[in-house]
């Protein structure tokens, strides 16, 4: 069922992108599906929900309940510490500052100041 949802919502983001209530029923169906692997989909639905809030505030939307739907659904997610794909790689780069690669492919460490 909800992978039929998603189907019409990639047409309907093909037409506009930046509608506040796509990026709210994208993390909606998101979260409910089941099919899936929970994990995947909450990752799914949290960026989702941060692209649908921010939206939210940039277009000044008027629908307080699809905001705090969509909050609520946000932490939810991060309640249960599941982090998108995009924070594990922020956090994977902020802990490799250190380090670069030559031309080569060895990792060398920078020279400490």
């Amino acid at each position: 069922m909800y992978s039929r949802a998603l189907d019409v919502l990639q047409h309907l983001q093909r037409e506009d992108e930046e509608h506040v209530e796509l990026w709210y029923l994208y993390t909606c169906a998101y979260y409910h599906d089941s099919e899936e692997s929970k994990e995947d989909n909450w990752k799914n639905a949290r960026e989702c929900a941060e692209m649908c809030l921010r939206l939210y505030d940039r277009m000044e939307w008027d629908d307080d309940e699809l905001k705090a739907s969509c909050e609520d659904i946000l932490k939810k997610i991060q309640e249960s510490g599941i982090v998108s794909d995009k924070d594990d790689n922020v956090e994977d780069e902020e802990g490799d500052e250190g380090d670069w690669e030559d031309s080569d492919g060895d990792v060398e460490m920078e020279e400490a100041g």
